[in-house]
């Protein structure tokens, strides 16, 4: 999005590096479809010509990029559209066992609008982003599944202390894992409940552990609202039986999915409510913090619409914070 931005602004359009890119097979489909994209905004014959050619590639996924950017610039009259091999709506992860959602590639609202009266400075401006498609986390990842990562990675104790604070209070409430000799296990009653206590660290390292990645604060927003600018996931106005907020009551985490109406038009659910959730983002200008997305059970409804930043240091830890994954498409 920053790459789209700073070829809007520019006078000189540089396109060789991404040209460059464009012929790089050693690069993911997805890097060079991105690179699509930004030529598609530089524009020129040259470009064209190169794009033509691209439609008949033997990476359909590319092709079809290469074509549909053609599209968009009124310029695929004559070519014919290069079939995609199909993408699984569903993906199940599996290292941790996680059902993951795809999430279409394509652009969506991102932010707030000035409409929004709750909504604070950074969120704002609105604006249009284009996202390459990937899988997110149907849900939160649970305390069964970060026992998993304990119970095969067998921490070292300074790594354990940097994960997760097994042994911290927050708000009068506790870790749900418990350490017993060198295993782990979760509490009972709490095994499908939201991993808490985790700083983004421990976040981190359970995301590559699994195959998977923390995703980006654009990606999480896209996962959560869909591509139209809906303030939470099932529309814009809010409703507390959807979700475990501090106007549902619950003072507490609550298992994950068990709020049927917080699902968003990906099919994610528990992204208003129950945890704030780390992202890989960085909050800009601000070095060494991150961004947190989605409130948590102790937020009000204010604080858990889908366009709601936080930063913390990556080093926090509480009963309101914890995670899901990405997935960049294979």
């Amino acid at each position: 999005d920053l790459i789209m931005h700073a070829i809007d602004d520019s006078i000189e359009k540089p396109s060789a590096p991404f040209l460059n890119a464009l012929k790089n097979e050693k690069l993911h489909t997805e890097v060079r479809s991105n690179a699509v994209r930004v030529l598609r905004k530089i524009g020129g014959k040259k470009i064209v010509d190169v794009l033509k050619e691209l439609v008949s590639d033997e990476d359909k996924q590319l092709a079809l990029s290469a074509f549909e950017a053609l599209e968009a610039m009124g310029l695929a009259e004559g070519l014919k559209k290069p079939v995609s091999e199909e993408i699984p709506q569903i993906f199940i992860n599996p290292k941790d066992g996680a059902e993951m959602v795809l999430v279409p590639a394509g652009t969506f609202l991102y932010g707030s609008s000035d409409d929004d009266k709750m909504a604070q400075s950074r969120e704002k401006p609105q604006r249009v982003v284009d996202l390459p498609a990937f899988y997110m986390d149907k849900f939160p990842v649970t305390n069964e599944q970060y026992c998993l990562f304990l119970n095969d990675r067998k921490p070292a104790k300074k790594d354990l202390k940097k994960w997760i604070e097994l042994e911290g209070k927050f708000i009068g409430k506790k870790c749900r894992i418990i350490k017993q000799r060198s295993n782990y296990h979760v509490e009972n009653g709490y095994e499908k409940h939201p991993v808490t206590f985790v700083t983004w660290y421990g976040a981190e390292v359970y995301a590559k552990w699994s195959g998977k990645r923390l995703p980006a604060e654009q990606e999480w927003e896209k996962a959560a609202r869909g591509t139209d600018g809906r303030i939470y996931p099932w529309g814009n106005d809010f409703d507390k039986s959807k979700c475990n907020t501090s106007e549902a009551g619950v003072n507490d985490t609550n298992p994950v999915g068990e709020y049927s109406g917080d699902v968003s038009p990906n099919g994610c659910y528990d992204m208003t409510g129950n945890v704030m959730e780390w992202t890989e983002s960085g909050y800009e200008g601000e070095k060494g913090t991150k961004v947190l997305r989605g409130g948590s059970w102790s937020d009000s409804h204010v604080n858990a619409r889908c366009a709601d930043r936080l930063r913390l240091n990556p080093d926090f830890w509480s009963d309101l914070v914890g995670f899901r994954c990405a997935r960049t498409l294979r």
